[in-house]
């Protein structure tokens, strides 16, 4: 683990303080991909947010750094309390931050924190400039698994909305034979979200994929279909 800011110290020694062993060890067996956390639940987590956002009110710079630093340690308890210090910022948050962010990427480690900041503040730029979303693009092809999730679903919110839907289905393009779960999950929730406003365009888009899509993907964007108009795969 790297070393730590002042601020960031105090708050990893409270969650030491306020973790749950037991918890924790749940949390271990929860994720398939190892993590290191301190058991907190996600009020417990909101609560030591609104406990040291107060040290960093009204200055954006040093709650950037702070998330930062949390995100850095690679502990899933210390990521969550600095994105959500940092999503009391969402009003100042833009498009002049997608380099942070993109930066932040790298030190990703596991599908929970990969999913906070991609719908959260990566979704936050993508709303204010869809230019972005050729960032996105780009991402599909990286070597990096979560690198390649987060460019799926920073797209969930808009997806949710109904907007953005040909970008959706363009990204999911480049993802939709990819051979890693997580990724997967990624495409699938993506397109199942697009689905409540757009059933038929999505049904449409998943029989042409329904040969050569994993049927994760197909089960996972199909939820949200009729019964009867659901896309799964057959049996060959």
């Amino acid at each position: 683990m790297r070393p730590l800011s002042n601020l960031a110290e105090e708050i990893e020694e409270e969650a030491k303080r306020i973790g749950d062993p037991e918890r924790e060890r749940q949390l271990r067996r929860y994720f398939r991909e190892p993590i290191e956390t301190y058991g907190l639940t996600m009020t417990q987590s909101r609560e030591l947010a609104k406990k040291y956002y107060p040290r960093v009110k009204d200055d954006l710079d040093a709650a950037m750094n702070l998330a930062e630093t949390l995100l850095k340690s690679g502990n899933l308890t210390l990521a969550g309390v600095g994105l959500e210090i940092l999503d009391r910022f969402r009003r100042r948050l833009g498009p002049q931050h997608m380099n942070t962010f993109d930066r932040w990427v790298d030190h990703l480690n596991n599908w929970a924190t990969t999913d906070n900041l991609a719908t959260h503040m990566i979704a936050l730029v993508i709303a204010e400039d869809p230019s972005q979303v050729d960032r996105l693009m780009a991402w599909t092809g990286s070597p990096n698994r979560w690198r390649r999730r987060a460019a799926a679903v920073s797209l969930v919110p808009p997806a949710r909305k109904g907007l953005l839907l040909e970008e959706a289905m363009s990204l999911s393009d480049r993802l939709m034979e990819d051979e890693d779960d997580m990724v997967q999950k990624g495409v699938g929730w993506l397109l199942k979200e697009a689905s409540k406003n757009h059933p038929e365009e999505v049904r449409g888009y998943l029989l042409r994929w329904r040969v050569r899509a994993p049927a994760l993907v197909l089960r996972i964007a199909s939820e949200k279909l009729p019964k009867g108009k659901r896309v799964l795969k057959t049996a060959a």
